[in-house]
């Protein structure tokens, strides 16, 4: 039976179990995982190296008769244990600690560019094994040592390497957190898709820890993915290569900015590969993204830093050719590594832009209007409201304003009055309450109330603000500008003088003038501007692309404000 097939039978059997045991669905399927990896260890005749106390004791449940059809499955194809892994774990969890897995060809690529000569290989991240794996499946007379903070996953790789043949003389794992260890040896190659966990899920000393012993100032905002460059140097022998796979997060954030220097002038970068710009490569992850291939020795002062974007994937020994010197008619561009700057956006070296020579005559946004987010209200199902709910609770117009809640509500260039009628006549919720009275009016207290039994004042927004059902003041913005986009950037002209939630940023130009504005906007929403955006906004997934308030600030724009009149009705 496929693995299609069986899946929906088996999460069935985990939402059961999870009734049965009391337990969060997320631990019911890590406690399923592991009754599959103990099943396949006792069909083969071996034990598994990590004992998990939490799920021991739960283990004597009856297991569903589609344990031994999965059990089968892998014996027979060891390298499925990452989709199995992948499907069984809720979203939520997988996102909470990191663990996205590298697909199958990318993890063979990299493997395969870094191997050459190589005598051992370890993985800072090794999770459920695809880069040993690979390894093994390149070369049996190699050293392969792992280390991860989830024991479960530690089982799984152990498990896939006897599957397929690898003698315990020649694997090592190491159930430790990699940021935490001292190096006790260096390694040929080092291969990793680290965790992507961003600041605010892990603790904020292991930052002030890698900062002091790499004697760099690192941003709080850091994400956990840069911090195992800097700690993965210790552990590579000098000429070893190091190949990883991360969001491209890092080539246009502050923090970034620390991570470029480190490598420009710790290692020869032989390339950065930007892929996923069709496809997200790590499931339900909204980011681009980049292989950093690396050699850990002095860059010669002519070498060039080769920059690949990847659309579709083109096969591994045509990549691998394109670094050795032959082209095979894959779009590159190559950069003299002393040339590079930390401080600039580095998505700008994956294109050619041909309104380069324009960028002089253009000026930052910020000098023609300001740029503020769209207002956060910390729970748009009560503070955005129709006019049912508006009846419902008898709320006095005064306090309530026009609103644009969602990207949906705007498809065009502008957005009129008769748009949010339209929106408003439909059922839409399209007003925004707005009271900063407290206590509240007496003609509010009946909705406030409906608030506190919905528990909105416990929320991370509202439980900061006072009172907690007092929204951001803020002026109707003439321009909306998306957050998001896929073909293109798109900046509505707010005709209807509505406010906004965070869905679009808010623009105001320093000027009034109608027709400067439209002007504005003319350049705003054409070719050139998109080119140019690329290289201050952000690239995620898919091809999704993102700017941030900063990012529009320092959008080269045209100086409508220097055009004569004539120019400007044209």
């Amino acid at each position: 039976m496929s693995l299609t097939k069986l899946l929906p039978l088996l999460e069935d059997a985990i939402k059961s179990l999870s009734r049965f045991l009391g337990i969060e669905y997320y631990q019911a399927a890590r406690l399923m995982f592991y009754k599959i990896l103990k099943d396949v260890s006792k069909k083969i005749r071996i034990t598994l190296p990590f004992t998990l106390n939490e799920y021991e004791k739960k283990l004597d449940f009856k297991p569903p008769e589609t344990l031994h059809n999965v059990s089968e499955l892998i014996i027979n194809n060891p390298d499925v244990l990452d989709e199995i892994y992948s499907l069984l774990i809720p979203r939520e969890y997988k996102r909470k600690y990191g663990q996205f897995a590298t697909p199958p060809h990318i993890a063979e690529f990299m493997v395969k560019w870094g191997l050459q000569n190589s005598t051992n290989v370890f993985d800072p991240a090794v999770g459920a094994g695809v880069f040993l794996s690979k390894a093994y499946d390149e070369t049996r007379d190699l050293k392969m040592v792992g280390t991860d903070i989830d024991k479960l996953l530690l089982n799984a790789c152990y498990l896939r390497l006897k599957l397929k043949g690898v003698h315990d003389d020649f694997l090592k794992l190491i159930s430790a957190d990699f940021l935490k260890l001292t190096p006790q040896e260096q390694y040929d190659f080092i291969i990793c898709n680290p965790p992507y966990i961003k600041f605010h899920g892990f603790e904020r000393e292991i930052i002030d820890n890698i900062a002091k012993r790499y004697g760099i100032e690192l941003s709080k905002l850091t994400n956990i993915y840069v911090l195992f460059f800097f700690h993965a140097t210790s552990f590579l022998r000098e000429y070893g290569r190091m190949a990883f796979i991360t969001p491209s997060e890092f080539f246009y954030t502050g923090y970034g900015e620390k991570l470029k220097r480190f490598l420009k002038e710790n290692y020869t970068i032989n390339a950065f590969i930007l892929v996923g710009l069709e496809n997200e490569v790590f499931e339900d992850v909204m980011t681009t993204a980049v292989i950093t291939l690396l050699t850990k020795k002095v860059p010669e002062p002519e070498h060039k830093v080769k920059f690949i974007k990847i659309e579709k994937w083109p096969g591994t020994d045509k990549l691998l050719n394109l670094l050795k010197g032959t082209n095979n008619n894959i779009h590159f561009f190559e950069v003299l590594q002393k040339e590079l700057d930390p401080s600039t956006k580095w998505l700008k070296y994956f294109g050619y832009n041909e309104y380069e020579e324009y960028t002089e005559q253009l000026i930052p946004l910020k000098r023609l209007a300001a740029v503020d987010r769209g207002i956060a209200t910390g729970y748009n199902e009560f503070f955005v409201l129709n006019e049912k709910t508006i009846h419902e609770y008898n709320i006095p117009r005064r306090y309530l304003k026009p609103v644009i809640a969602k990207a949906a509500q705007c498809p065009y260039y502008d957005f009129t009055k008769e748009d949010w009628e339209r929106l408003r006549r439909s059922g839409e919720r399209v007003y925004l309450l707005y009271c900063f009275k407290s206590p509240p009016p007496k003609e509010l207290e009946r909705y406030i109330k409906h608030g506190y039994e919905m528990k909105v004042h416990e929320r991370y927004l509202t439980r900061h603000r006072s009172p907690w059902y007092s929204v951001e003041k803020r002026e109707p913005a003439p321009i909306l500008a998306l957050v998001f986009s896929r073909e293109r950037l798109r900046f509505v002209y707010n005709k209807a003088g509505v406010l906004n939630l965070t869905p679009f940023h808010c623009v105001y130009p320093r000027f009034k003038d109608e027709k400067m504005i439209k002007a504005l906007l003319a350049y705003l929403n054409s070719n050139i501007c998109k080119e140019l955006a690329m290289r201050w906004g952000r690239i995620y997934g898919g091809g999704l692309k993102k700017l941030e308030p900063r990012d529009l600030e320092r959008l080269p724009v045209l100086d409508v404000s220097k055009l004569d009149q004539d120019t400007i009705g044209k």
